[in-house]
């Protein structure tokens, strides 16, 4: 009799128990910050990686330098000033190369910069840009960047390279 109750007894707890294991788990970290402007930020704008890939020493080295990416800065949920101007500058800043301030340096030994330029030229880091008008909703401003030698005096040496430039924008 005893070992019937255990039986039955087990019998419970196993078909009591849930029948569904979990398979994973994971976690959802929310972010985000509050900024005092017309225009806030997309966040594949904030923090952006431009891959340049694996470029000619060749082709540095004869004066080229590398195909153009496009890089983007989209501002989103604009709210303009009725009556006022809506425009916006944005600053690239940077440690440069050479005098005229629109080669970002690069580290590593491979004696290369990057050139990011608009539809009004290359930018010179540290200054800001030609005004941008604005619209109500989302704006994309739009520039490019390629990889170029330092300077022609400096050969330029296989290896890797990264650089770092960051942006601000001030409304108008």
């Amino acid at each position: 009799m005893k070992k019937n109750i255990f039986v039955v007894f087990g019998l419970a707890c196993y078909l009591s128990s849930p029948l569904v294991m979990a398979a994973g788990s994971g976690e959802v970290n929310f972010k985000g910050v509050i900024i005092d402007a017309p225009c806030g930020i997309a966040p594949t704008s904030s923090d952006q990686t431009i891959d340049f890939g694996q470029l000619s020493l060749t082709h540095l080295n004869s004066g080229g330098h590398s195909n153009s990416i496009p890089l983007k800065i989209e501002l989103v949920n604009c709210s303009l000033n009725i009556g006022g101007s809506n425009t916006v500058l944005i600053k690239f800043t940077g440690d440069t190369v050479g005098i005229t301030k629109n080669l970002l340096a690069t580290t590593g030994d491979t004696n290369t910069a990057i050139v990011i330029s608009s539809t009004d030229g290359d930018i010179n880091f540290g200054s800001a840009s030609t005004a941008q008008e604005l619209g109500v909703g989302k704006n994309t401003i739009a520039f490019q960047a390629w990889v170029t030698q330092a300077s022609e005096s400096n050969v330029v040496n296989a290896g890797t390279f990264t650089a770092v430039t960051n942006f601000t924008l001030e409304y108008l």
